[in-house]
């Protein structure tokens, strides 16, 4: 063979060689094992299950994962998984992470009424959920003091209020407020009821209920 006819078979090889990887524009597909939107309880754990990838000219090829899941901190989070094929065609997949308060369903505005001996007052409330501790709430509202702002944390439709003090009223006074209830569904209504306490020292207690019923707007 001449080194003319080797020359053109040799472009001719390159040509047809270049030619296959030129036409190689296909990405890997991703596979999430696994649920692609994930509820993750509040200071629960996560175990990401990972993804697998495929490449039509390059067969099974390797999966990174780049995951800021943070279950002590309710939030929306994304695992962002990749794969490239030998050429260097990318894919990327995500999976959604949702880490939640388990006492979300209870946020929102509230009407508040407390009862003291032969008294009674109404006020506006929120109700709030933690982002760092699971079944814990916040209420904007308590006792006599509208403005007054403590938390609970709920178990089994049980809410314990712990003993905490508050800096309220007009003129402002340190109070040390505690009680115990529980949440319900009357008529088609979600209603916090509480027993308190509250005690203002030097030795000032008193006694009643605070009742939340849920809006819905």
């Amino acid at each position: 063979m001449s080194i003319k006819s080797s020359l053109i078979i040799f472009l001719f090889a390159s040509l047809v060689f270049f030619s296959c990887k030129k036409k190689d524009t296909s990405a890997p597909i991703i596979t999430l094992k696994g649920e692609a939107t994930v509820l993750v309880q509040l200071n629960g754990t996560y175990t990401d299950l990972g993804a697998e990838a495929f490449d039509e000219h390059d067969g099974t090829l390797a999966v990174t994962t780049k995951d800021s899941v943070d279950v002590n901190f309710a939030g929306t989070y994304y695992v962002i998984y990749t794969a490239i094929d030998a050429i260097g065609n990318q894919t990327d997949a995500t999976r959604t992470v949702i880490v939640r308060n388990d006492a979300d369903q209870y946020a929102g505005n509230y009407s508040g009424k407390t009862v003291l001996g032969i008294n009674t007052s109404y006020f506006q409330s929120t109700l709030a959920t933690s982002t760092t501790l699971n079944n814990r709430i916040w209420y904007v509202g308590y006792a006599t003091a509208n403005n007054a702002v403590v938390y609970a944390d709920i178990r089994h439709d049980t809410v314990n209020v712990p003993k905490q003090s508050v800096d309220t009223g007009s003129p402002v006074q340190t109070h040390f407020y505690s009680g115990l209830g529980s949440v319900k569904i009357i008529s088609d209504t979600l209603v916090f009821e509480i027993n308190y306490t509250d005690s203002i020292p030097p030795g000032t207690v008193s006694s009643g209920i605070t009742t939340y019923k849920k809006l819905n707007l």
